[in-house]
């Protein structure tokens, strides 16, 4: 970690530059690493960053409605592929992006409602629709970031209750968001910043080895 010491001595213990950790029983080098073209955060020994890039839901929600596939649709009464997942909530509670990325659509969308579509990085988009209504500044063309709120909840379009409906969808086609949000990662550290990364990798991770014999962290400039 960084560490700064004070007028009167003590040490004060700042953030973690590098640390080694165990996940799923693996151990990963975890570094930070900022530059013009990275925004600081922690990657692996590979330069795969361990951000997710995805929010795991796009609301605060009380429970989950309808599930993704096959359902009996309420209001056409009639067996139908259910292409997203419904999120019982409350209506006007806030609907965030679940990632950054571009709005390619927000306006009614026939048995949607209202709705909002985001084009993320990847060939990944999201959809939400029976939106009460749009957060300002919501439109075709405008820029989100991940957590950003978008709209809220409501039941615009085929809903007999408030609640979300939310797509996530992988070149076109869509998946279901539990099992494709599970492991997408955040943007790896371009191959031209790969040389620098590794030197300071190498450094920060080399000089936790050879104080403490474990790596746990350590502090910047060593």
């Amino acid at each position: 970690a960084e560490r700064r010491v004070l007028s009167n001595g003590i040490v004060k213990i700042g953030a973690i530059v590098a640390a080694q950790l165990k996940l799923s029983g693996s151990e990963i080098d975890a570094v930070h690493f900022t530059d013009d073209q990275v925004a600081g955060d922690y990657f692996d020994q590979d330069g795969r960053s361990l951000k997710a890039a995805f929010l795991r839901a796009p609301l605060q929600f009380k429970y989950i409605s309808s599930g993704f596939g096959n359902r009996f649709h309420p209001i056409l009464k009639l067996w139908r592929d259910h292409k997203g997942i419904d999120y019982a909530a409350n209506s006007g509670t806030p609907v965030r992006a679940i990632g950054a990325g571009v709005v390619v659509r927000a306006g009614v969308a026939s048995g949607y409602g209202n709705l909002i579509e985001i084009r993320h990085a990847n060939g990944f988009s999201s959809r939400y629709g029976h939106l009460r209504g749009f957060a300002s500044g919501i439109h075709a063309g405008a820029h989100v970031d991940i957590g950003q709120t978008i709209g809220y909840v409501g039941m615009t379009g085929l809903a007999t209750g408030p609640h979300l409906h939310f797509e996530f969808l992988v070149h076109g086609v869509q998946r279901n968001p539990r099992v494709a949000l599970r492991n997408v990662g955040g943007d790896p550290i371009p191959k031209s910043l790969m040389a620098s990364f590794e030197s300071l990798r190498d450094r920060l991770i080399g000089a936790l080895v050879a104080s403490t014999g474990r790596v746990t962290s350590v502090a910047l400039g060593q």
